[in-house]
């Protein structure tokens, strides 16, 4: 894990090299950092409302679960486990 503000993301992702990004969503500031194939933007609102990306396709999640979130990194982590076998 690793924690990171909005303006040292980039340095610091590329020293840490995730798969895997979840961060607070405001909709500014959307650009993904290379190598990340899943990332999870978690929206401060009063419900727990999300936007998930997994190899670059997104969606929007309303009162998403614990397991929905886990849901979406054992796909990133199928996905890369896909690319390293070359399947993809």
């Amino acid at each position: 894990m690793l924690l990171a503000s909005p303006e040292e993301l980039e340095a610091q992702t590329e020293c840490f090299s995730p798969h895997a990004l979840v961060r607070n969503y405001d909709g500014e500031g959307s650009e993904v950092p290379r190598g990340v194939v899943c990332w999870v933007g978690v929206l401060i609102t009063d419900s727990m409302n999300a936007v998930i990306s997994v190899g670059g396709r997104t969606s929007d999640a309303h009162d998403v679960t614990m397991n929905g979130l886990l849901s979406a990194l054992d796909k990133a982590e199928a996905l890369v486990e896909s690319r390293k076998e070359g399947v993809c």
